[in-house]
C-alpha cells in the first residue's frame, strides 16, 4: 500500500545546495523574519494533506486546527479548503495517506442555542481560512470568528461570537476525524469520562483504528475558560442527524462507552480556553496547560513565542542567496512541513517507564528515510539523536522498530523495515 510522501523530495536537492549551518541571518541590521517566507496551506491540496493549523515548536505533540467534513473526502489531517468546519481539536497528523488519524479533543462555538449536542453543528467559512506559523484564524457563518495558538503540550482559543444569540462552547469526547474510503480503516470511539470543574472541565478518550489500525488508546485532557459559564453535561449515542440524548445537564460527570461531553454557555462575546492534553493522566494534563499557558496568558505572546521558537530551531539554521520570493517561500515552508512529524512525547509514554526520550507519529519511514530524515540529521542533530534512541527503546520493549508508528502501536510496515536504513544511514555518518 502505498502511502503519501509528506515532505517533496525536491526539497533535498534545493536546501543541498544552500544550506549553511547556524548562520546569523541579519537582514539591514534586523533579525530576518522567516515567518513571511511560509505558506502554511502549500501542500494541503491535490492529496498533500499538508496540516496547515497551529504547531508551536518542530515536533509538537499539540497540533490544534480545524476539522472539515465536505461529503465523503477524506481530510486526512483535519483540513479541507471547502467544506463544513465541524470542531477544532488538538491532535493531527501532516501529510498522510491511507485514512485520517485523531482530530481528538476538540471545542465547537455554537449561537443559538444547544438543543442537542449530538446533531451535526458543523458550519461553512464565509472567507478563507488565515494561518501564519503559530496563529490559524477561521471565520465561520454563524458570524463567530475562532483563533488558535498554542504550545508543545496545550492549546489557546479565542472565540469572537456575535452580541445576539445564545453564545456556547461544545466538547465532544467523541470527535474524531472520519475515513468514507470503506476499507475498515475509519477510526473509533470506546468511551472514555467528562468531568466539570470549577472554570472548566477534565476528562479522557480512548479511540481506536485509523490508517495504521491501531488498537484503544487514550488521551487526557484539562480544560479552562476565562469568562463565567453556564454548563451541561450531556450522553448519548447515535451520529449524523440519527442521535439520541441519554441524559443532557442532570450530572457534574458522566463516564462510560456512549457518546459524552459539556456545553458551555457564555453571557460575553469574547472567549478564550486554554487546553491540556497528556497521555498518561488528566493531573499531567493540567500540569502542562498550568506550566505551559498559565491563565491570563494572550494569544499575541504565544503567536510571538512559536514564530521564535521556530525561527531560532529551524528557518535561522538555513540561509540562501535567493531573493526570488516563490523560491523562498517553497524553500521554508517544506522545511517548517517536514519539521511537524514525528511528535515528541518524551515523558508522555504510557506503555513502560523508561529515561529514553520517546517519539510517535512516524509517517512514515518508507517514505522519509529516502527523503527528509537524512537532512533532518544534519539540521536538528539533538532531536535526531532523540528519536534515534526513541525507535530503538520501542524495539527494546515491543521487540519490533516502528515503519509507521502513530497513538504508541507500530501498525504498518511496508517493503522491509526501513528503521534499518535510518539507523544505518546514521552508523555512517556517525
Amino acid at each position: 500500500m502505498a502511502m503519501l510522501r509528506t515532505i517533496p523530495t525536491c526539497l533535498i536537492a534545493v536546501v543541498s545546495v544552500a544550506v549553511v549551518i547556524e548562520a546569523q541571518n541579519i537582514t539591514n541590521g534586523t533579525t530576518l523574519d522567516y515567518s513571511r517566507y511560509t505558506n502554511n496551506f502549500l501542500g494541503t491540496t491535490n492529496g498533500g494533506n499538508m496540516f496547515p493549523g497551529v504547531v508551536p515548536a518542530p515536533f509538537s505533540m499539540v497540533k490544534l486546527g480545524p476539522d472539515v467534513v465536505n461529503k465523503t473526502t477524506d481530510a486526512y489531517s483535519g483540513y479541507l479548503p471547502e467544506g463544513q468546519i465541524f470542531g477544532f481539536s488538538m491532535m493531527h497528523e501532516s501529510g498522510t495517506g491511507g485514512a485520517p488519524k485523531y482530530g481528538v479533543v476538540s471545542q465547537m462555538p455554537v449561537v443559538g442555542g444547544v438543543p442537542n449536542p449530538l446533531l451535526d453543528l458543523g458550519r461553512n467559512r464565509t472567507v478563507p481560512d488565515v494561518a501564519t506559523v503559530g496563529n490559524y484564524r477561521t471565520e465561520l457563518n454563524s458570524n463567530v470568528t475562532v483563533e488558535l495558538a498554542g504550545t508543545e503540550r496545550a492549546g489557546f482559543y479565542q472565540y469572537n461570537f456575535p452580541a445576539a444569540g445564545e453564545k456556547a462552547v461544545v466538547v465532544d469526547i467523541s470527535h474524531v476525524l472520519n475515513s468514507f474510503r470503506g476499507f475498515g480503516w475509519g477510526q473509533g470511539y470506546a468511551g472514555g469520562s467528562f468531568a466539570l470543574t470549577t472554570d472548566g472541565y477534565t476528562g479522557h478518550g480512548i479511540y481506536n483504528n485509523g490508517w495504521n489500525l491501531a488498537p484503544n488508546w487514550t488521551i487526557y485532557f484539562c480544560g479552562h475558560f476565562d469568562q463565567p459559564y453556564v454548563a451541561k453535561t450531556f450522553t448519548g449515542n447515535g451520529t449524523g442527524n440519527a442521535t439520541t440524548l441519554y441524559s443532557y445537564g442532570a450530572a457534574n460527570a458522566t463516564s462510560g462507552l456512549y457518546r459524552q461531553g459539556g456545553v458551555f454557555t457564555f453571557e460575553a462575546t469574547t472567549v478564550t480556553s486554554r487546553v491540556g492534553i497528556s497521555f498518561i493522566s488528566t493531573a499531567q494534563a493540567c500540569s502542562n496547560v498550568a506550566s505551559q499557558i498559565p491563565a491570563n496568558t494572550t494569544m499575541n505572546s504565544l503567536v510571538t513565542q512559536a514564530q521564535s521558537r521556530w525561527a531560532d530551531d529551524v528557518f535561522s539554521k538555513v540561509t540562501v542567496s535567493e531573493t526570488n520570493t516563490t523560491i523562498l517561500t517553497q524553500l521554508y515552508s517544506y522545511l517548517y512541513g517536514m519539521h511537524l512529524l514525528p511528535s515528541n512525547r518524551t515523558g508522555e509514554n504510557p506503555l513502560w517507564n523508561s529515561t529514553e526520550p520517546s517519539y510517535d507519529d512516524i509517517f512514515t519511514f518508507w517514505d522519509l528515510f529516502r527523503c527528509s530524515t537524512a537532512l533532518v540529521q544534519v539540521l536538528q542533530p539533538q532531536s535526531y539523536e532523540e528519536q534515534l534512541r526513541s525507535i530503538i527503546d520501542i524495539w527494546r520493549h515491543e521487540g519490533w522498530l516502528p515503519d509507521g508508528r502513530s497513538s504508541n502501536f507500530n501498525g504498518r510496515t511496508q517493503g522491509g523495515s526501513n528503521a534499518d536504513n535510518v539507523l544505518a544511514d546514521a552508523w555512517v555518518k556517525g
